[in-house]
């Protein structure tokens, strides 16, 4: 077995005796699922609900009396704007710019209904999709999982002897980096998976959803490179753990 697999399977070994981080993915893949099941289930409950009150708008426009067009037209009516098949994945900023319409000669009006005007200032932080959980749940799980990859190595001084041993710098950190990466992958399966899923709905174009999957593991692997990145360059771990968590605050406000 090679060096870097090696130091890779003692760093999951680590891992695995360490309860609290056992702990911590479980619940992130129970919280995954449970984010795929309820995203779906809320995204077909809104698309059913707006259809019904498109009918009764559409319904109640076509059943006025006979009037003069003016009037008609200040009549008005609402209209509904649809969603679209990665809504369940991620609604975008659909909580903020409304859902709906109402259309009137001569005025120009705003979307209504949004979810952020009616609901508590907690939707601001974000909904329970699958997407906020590869955004924001799952960098910081890998982040309290990494930060001392290697910071931890130099402080103890098991750095210095793996290099007296014959292994290489790079393979500490390919092995490492290895560890991280898997633990990244089991983390943002359920999300990946769920988004793949979402394929099969009507009107869902396979292309853009493969992308979508292909830029997200792209992302988890930045973060898991990053994470290894600064426990490199910090002296301890507290110090690669605070750094951490300040990029992953920042990178929320932006």
């Amino acid at each position: 077995m090679s060096p870097v697999s090696l130091i890779a399977r003692d760093e999951l070994h680590m891992m695995a005796r360490n309860r609290v981080a056992m702990i911590g993915i479980g619940l992130l893949l129970l919280l995954t699922m449970v984010a795929v099941v309820s995203a779906w289930a809320h995204q077909r409950g809104i698309a059913e609900l707006r259809n019904r009150h498109a009918h009764v708008a559409e319904t109640a426009f076509d059943a006025q009396p006979d009037r003069h067009p003016h009037r008609m037209v200040h009549y008005g009516t609402f209209i509904f704007r649809p969603l679209g098949p990665l809504a369940a994945f991620d609604p975008g900023v659909d909580a903020f710019t409304g859902s709906s319409m109402f259309l009137e000669g001569h005025r120009q009006n705003t979307a209504n209904f949004g979810d952020v005007r009616q609901s508590s200032l907690l939707i601001r932080f974000g909904q329970m999709t699958p997407a906020f959980m590869l955004q924001v749940v799952v960098p910081l799980l890998l982040i309290f999982l990494g930060y001392g990859a290697l910071a931890r190595e130099t402080e103890r001084g098991t750095l210095r002897m793996l290099l007296l041993q014959g292994v290489r710098r790079r393979q500490v950190v390919a092995g490492k980096l290895l560890a991280l990466g898997l633990l990244a992958l089991i983390a943002g399966a359920p999300a990946i998976i769920g988004l793949v899923a979402m394929t099969e709905q009507p009107g869902a174009l396979a292309l853009p959803m493969l992308v979508l999957a292909a830029g997200y593991a792209a992302y988890l692997a930045l973060w898991t490179a990053l994470i290894l990145l600064v426990s490199a360059s910090a002296g301890r771990s507290r110090d690669a753990l605070l750094a951490l968590t300040l990029i992953w605050r920042v990178e929320r406000c932006h």
